[in-house]
């Protein structure tokens, strides 16, 4: 069963290396991969194409309230003869161009559609925006995922190393008559169980990565990683309420919210407009001329008309039945309006929420930080303290093993906390519409590409010296 574990994670440790190999091998850091996510993320760019488009809504709606000018003409011959020299023959040439323009005076839908288009523009506008912060978001956010991943998978390797120094101690022991088969399965068993957890945290990195490759485009081999004087600052202002003020005013989703409603609220108007007249106006201007050759038999005879008109008119539309569509018509935006007004208030509530949370997740995560990083020298002295009872024989090997593995927990959750930290604190500021790249260049201002574990994080060759392992080797303890 071991040998098998241990070929699996050569195996998946193998697989990173080829797969990094096409990527680059340096250590990228997070304005880098900002700025592959923004020419290369597929959501981003969908919402930025998506507001382009719309944004020529508004043209094309406008432009039904303008003059429509049109032009038309023609030319042509016609030749009328037969056999009987007696009988008249015609040729007629004819050219004709006319000019028509007609202007929009009172048309309450063409009105309405505007509002709507310029309401829509506005929805579009926010959600690119929206689609913005978020994109800031989860760029942030799953660039830390990774390191978190790279964190959790580098303790894993800390406790399998350790945990296989026990194995392989207990096997000593056991060979020597010192201890019975029960401790013996128990080392092994804790030995698996590390070993499994490797492999399930180098799994979780390469999903971690690929995460990312999906909104970048590029598969990284090494990330920068988080120092460790990490400065945990307050939010600015110390006040929920005013954090909540600020998104009530410029959240980006509240805002296109805000804008579907008046949308929403226009197209009752467009739609109440089936039941008022339209008023135009037309104007024309035509010019034809006709020139005609006709022999009667006699004599030829020659004519040229040119004839001019210019009219103008005023045109009156009233609907009067359209067989009950208009009032469904209606109906139907009104109830789609309340839908509005309601998605309006979720998102409100929703909003208000957030940021209420992530202002108070901020807040506790610089405690739980500072308790965390105290539990691990906590853990650390615990674990030190095992090892020297169980030096002298008052502990097990088992001991050793569980305060290694809680060692290894804490670690990881220490790791957690400090990445929450700044996640929570980038959701808060995406909450009002202020993440922005100079808060991406605060973030890489953490990060360093030469980062060495303290020794607060290495296993028990760093916490007892380098003659832990001889001393576990030896026949030293029970």
């Amino acid at each position: 069963m071991i040998k098998l574990l241990k070929r699996l994670a050569t195996l998946l440790l193998c697989i990173t290396s080829l797969l990094g190999i096409a990527h680059p091998s340096f250590a990228v850091n997070l304005n880098t991969v900002y700025n592959d996510a923004l020419v290369s993320d597929p959501a981003f760019k969908a919402a930025e194409s998506e507001w382009l488009a719309n944004r020529e809504r508004l043209s094309i709606a406008a432009a039904d309230l303008l003059p429509q000018i049109g032009f038309g003409g023609s030319i042509g011959r016609s030749r009328v003869s037969n056999n009987n020299p007696l009988s008249v023959r015609n040729i007629i040439d004819t050219g004709s161009y006319s000019f028509k323009v007609t202007q929009t005076i009172f048309d309450f839908s063409k009105m309405a559609n505007v509002w709507k288009a310029q309401a829509k523009q506005g929805v579009y506008y926010a959600s690119y925006l929206a689609a913005g912060q978020d994109l800031f978001y989860r760029v942030i956010k799953t660039y830390l995922d990774v390191l978190l991943a790279q964190d959790t998978l580098h303790y894993a390797k800390v406790h399998k190393t350790s945990s296989e120094q026990l194995y392989i101690r207990a096997k000593y022991k056991f060979k020597e008559g010192l201890i019975n088969v029960t401790d013996l399965e128990e080392a092994k068993r804790d030995y698996e169980l590390a070993l499994a957890s490797e492999i399930s945290a180098a799994n979780g990195l390469e999903c971690h990565l690929e995460n990312l490759a999906t909104i970048t485009g590029v598969r990284y081999e090494r990330l920068d990683g988080l120092k460790d004087d990490l400065e945990l600052v307050s939010p600015v202002p110390e006040d929920a309420n005013a954090w909540v003020e600020q998104a009530k005013q410029h959240n980006f989703s509240l805002i296109a919210a805000n804008f579907a409603s008046q949308e929403a609220k226009h197209d009752i108007k467009f739609r109440a407009a089936n039941h008022l007249p339209v008023i135009g106006a037309e104007g024309t201007y035509s010019y034809a001329n006709q020139t005609s050759d006709n022999y009667n038999g006699i004599a030829d005879i020659h004519q040229n008309i040119r004839q001019k008109t210019l009219g103008g008119a005023l045109t009156l539309n009233v609907p009067i039945f359209s067989g009950g569509a208009a009032t469904a018509s209606v109906n139907l935006a009104k109830y789609s309006y309340q839908q509005a007004i309601a998605n309006l208030e979720k998102t409100y509530r929703e909003t208000v929420s957030t940021t209420l949370q992530a202002y108070l997740s901020v807040i506790s995560g610089i405690k739980q930080v500072e308790a965390q990083k105290q539990a691990v020298i906590s853990s650390q002295s615990a674990l030190r303290a095992t090892y020297i009872s169980y030096i002298v024989g008052s502990r097990t090997m088992s001991d050793v093993s569980t305060a290694q593995a809680h060692l290894n927990a804490v670690q990881t959750d220490y790791s957690k906390a400090r990445y929450s930290y700044i996640v929570n604190w980038a959701a808060l500021k995406t909450c009002v519409g202020a993440l922005s790249e100079a808060d991406i260049d605060m973030i890489n201002s953490w990060l360093s590409s030469e980062l060495k574990k303290s020794a607060e994080v290495e296993g028990l060759e760093n916490l007892f010296g380098k003659d832990s392992k001889e001393r576990l080797l030896s026949g030293a303890g029970q």
